[in-house]
């Protein structure tokens, strides 16, 4: 490959991937790279580009060896010049690790599925993986019909949607999942008088699926020990201080906290503002003490100020600067709490675990769980009900006695 194809065939990758479903910031990375490599061949006047360039870049940019990377970062960085000369020898890449929202859709259903996904794809409210979820579900639902030479949908039946989702073999929330989705996508159907049954006559109510496991919560006691061990006068302190602190004080998802941005900080007013990710719903929230000091002194001292990214909050302490993912996170969190010796035996020690103890927290402080509700962003308060099965007190308030019987 020549010197000046880089860019142009990265470009050719990075629509394909594109219309294969890659997110924006993974093609931002791509293109980041790809700049990068053409930039470190331009300044040594190479020519042509092959493996052994690729070596040198990787060494005297990143300072690892290409073909033994030892970090999942390490891993990241040489992705896109693996898959860039792939791509330029065959036209094509492999797809690794990434699942398409959907199966392949029945010849005969095609334009019915194209006509529906126009529709998905123009839900405004309708964050894009729940897209991707009904797409999932309608090709799942065609295959079904294909399967049984159900070709007109004059032909459904009750019976016929109840056996598709009876034949899916997926745990109970899945298929309460795909029953949401089937339900909107049939009454779609309905008001274009192509199904001669709405889909709430057939899921008139979805219960969610009782709950398998119990949450897990870590105590007031846990949370000051996680505390005490973190090192606020190192780079990594500050950091491990800010995330736990705005996560365990807030309540709110790591999703949300990786893109959190200076623009939503109202540091005069004590307040901070998002968009939840999850349910594109907005939220305000106190910018309580103990999360406004703790970022205060990361974002002074130990965030990097670079070009990468001038707008999130949050970001991986090593080049490439970029805002951290949710495992990032997560992996934060647990450190700490290993390193605090705090018991995570059978419970889940990662961000997430934040949000149901400050619930639970909260709960055990005979907080309303209306007000509990609006501080995690709920719409209803049948989903912060969960957090009961954590709290043992609570558990009993709503418990009924036993009668003893005499036999």
């Amino acid at each position: 490959m020549d010197t000046d194809q880089i860019v142009p065939t990265m470009n050719q990758l990075i629509k394909k991937m594109k219309g294969d479903g890659y997110s924006d910031n993974t093609l931002d990375h791509f293109l980041w790279i790809g700049h990068t490599f053409e930039t470190f061949c331009v300044k040594r006047n190479i020519q042509k580009v092959n493996s052994n360039e690729a070596r040198n870049f990787f060494k005297e940019s990143f300072d690892f060896d290409l073909d033994a990377p030892n970090c999942q970062l390490q891993f990241t960085l040489r992705r896109p010049v693996l898959l860039l000369f792939e791509f330029y020898h065959t036209g094509n890449y492999l797809l690794r690790h990434h699942n398409t929202a959907y199966t392949n859709i029945p010849t005969a259903f095609l334009d019915f599925y194209l006509e529906y996904k126009d529709f998905v794809d123009n839900l405004i409210t309708c964050q894009k993986q729940a897209k991707k979820n009904k797409l999932w579900t309608m090709g799942k639902f065609l295959l079904f019909l294909d399967k049984n030479r159900v070709y007109s949908f004059r032909e459904l039946s009750t019976t016929l949607v109840h056996q598709f989702i009876n034949s899916l073999e997926s745990s109970p929330n899945t298929k309460d999942l795909h029953r949401g989705n089937l339900r909107q996508a049939i009454d779609w159907m309905f008001d274009k008088q192509i199904c001669p049954f709405s889909g709430y006559s057939i899921f008139p109510v979805i219960h969610s699926s009782q709950r398998l496991s119990i949450l897990s919560y870590y105590s007031k006691e846990d949370m000051r020990k996680a505390f005490d061990v973190i090192d606020i006068n190192s780079v990594q302190g500050k950091l491990e201080m800010a995330v736990i602190t705005t996560l365990y004080y807030t309540g709110i998802r790591a999703s949300d906290l990786l893109e959190m941005t200076f623009a939503q900080l109202d540091w005069e007013n004590d307040v901070f503002f998002i968009r939840q990710k999850k349910s594109g719903e907005p939220l305000t929230l106190p910018l309580l003490p103990e999360m406004k000091f703790a970022l205060l002194d990361y974002i002074k001292n130990s965030r990097k100020a670079v070009n990468e990214d001038l707008d999130h909050i949050f970001l991986i302490s090593c080049a490439p600067y970029h805002k951290f993912s949710i495992g990032g996170i997560s992996s934060i969190v647990k450190r700490v709490f290993l390193r605090a010796e705090i018991d995570i035996t059978g419970k889940h020690a990662g961000a997430h675990a934040m949000r149901h103890s400050l619930a639970t927290n909260l709960m055990q402080e005979s907080v309303p769980i209306s007000a509990i509700s609006n501080v995690l962003g709920h719409k209803q308060i049948r989903s912060t009900e969960k957090y009961l099965t954590i709290d043992e007190t609570k558990l009993r308030e709503f418990s009924l006695e036993v009668p003893y019987v005499f036999l």
